[in-house]
This record gives structure tokens, C-alpha cells and sequence, in this order.
């Protein structure tokens, strides 16, 4: 009897201490990472299963490389395989600047901006490539205020120094949509 409480709340020590550092590790993205700004079109404003998401397309998702570097995209990368895509500020956004394998011990800084992705699939001249930064929640009452037919958004993403990214808000027109999640 004795044996099988002090199993049950170790048990349940252990979760809670799981569940603490996984929201720790997000919360500090959130407050010690580096802003970036996206640019993205909204693909749907409604999910059947979840209710008002946004799914995000966005502009750095697909990735097409210079010409020399087009002949190796087939045997370079596969679909599935983690990559690091480097990024620089062209304007208001940032773009791809280029995509390579992770390395060992390298970080995030402010000359050295990187979002962690995974290869959805190979073309013949260009890279698919997943975030997971897609699925937005959006309150009904925002999205019959905004009328989220199509259009640009702009998306605050916080970069974790290990290249993880961390939607930070969404806006539309220039307008906030969502809150600091």
C-alpha cells in the first residue's frame, strides 16, 4: 500500500515537472527571443474539427535556390529531414537568405537569424518547407469583425535561441487580431 502511493506521486512529480518545463521553455522564447516579422495569406478561416483557425501560408515556405544550386535539391534534401533556414530582413519582412542542415551548438543572434523547419516535400526548383507555425485560434467575434475572406497578414514571430519559432500575434490591416499567446 505504502509502495504504491509513493509510486502514484512520483508519478504525477514527474508529469507536473514535464508540464512545467515545457510551458518554461516556450515562455522563454517568448520573453528572451528575437522578433522577427512575416509575411502571410490566410488559407481558411475555419476548421471543422477546432473552430475559427487561421492556417497561415506563408511567403518562406517555399524556398527556390540560386541556379547552381538547383541541380543539387533532389540529392541534397529529402522530405522529412530538419533543416535551419537563415533569414534577413528585406524591408518590413524577412526572407529566406538561405537553407542548410543544423549544427551542433549554434545559436540564434541578432546577425544570425535562423527558424528550425522541416523539408514537406522536394520540386524540381524549389523547397517546401513546414514551420509549424501555421494554425492561428481567432475568436468568432474577430473573425465576422474582420471578415477574413483573403488578404495579407502580418505575423510577429519570436525565435528561441535554438531556431524555434513562437507566433507572438497576428495582425490583419494593420490591426491586432490576436492576443500574446
Amino acid at each position: 500500500m505504502f509502495n504504491e502511493k509513493r509510486r502514484f506521486w512520483a508519478i504525477v512529480a514527474i508529469e507536473l515537472i514535464f508540464l512545467i518545463g515545457f510551458a518554461g521553455y516556450f515562455q522563454n522564447i517568448m520573453v528572451d527571443g528575437f522578433s522577427i516579422t512575416l509575411k502571410s495569406v490566410q488559407m481558411d478561416p475555419d476548421d471543422i474539427f477546432r473552430g475559427n483557425y487561421l492556417d497561415l501560408d506563408y511567403e518562406i515556405e517555399s524556398y527556390h535556390p540560386n541556379k547552381e544550386d538547383i541541380k543539387y535539391l533532389k540529392e541534397d534534401y529529402n522530405a522529412g529531414e530538419k533543416v535551419n533556414v537563415y533569414l534577413k530582413k528585406k524591408g518590413k519582412y524577412w526572407v529566406i537568405r538561405y537553407v542548410n542542415w543544423p549544427m551542433d551548438d549554434e545559436e540564434v543572434s541578432e546577425n544570425n537569424i535562423f527558424l528550425q523547419a522541416k523539408v514537406k516535400s522536394v520540386e524540381k526548383d524549389h523547397l517546401i518547407l513546414d514551420y509549424g507555425l501555421n494554425k492561428v485560434f481567432v475568436s468568432r467575434q474577430k473573425a465576422e469583425k474582420y471578415g477574413f475572406e483573403s488578404g495579407t497578414f502580418d505575423v510577429e514571430v519570436k525565435v528561441g535561441y535554438d531556431g524555434k519559432g513562437v507566433i507572438e500575434s497576428v495582425y490583419y490591416k494593420g490591426k491586432k487580431i490576436t492576443t500574446d499567446n
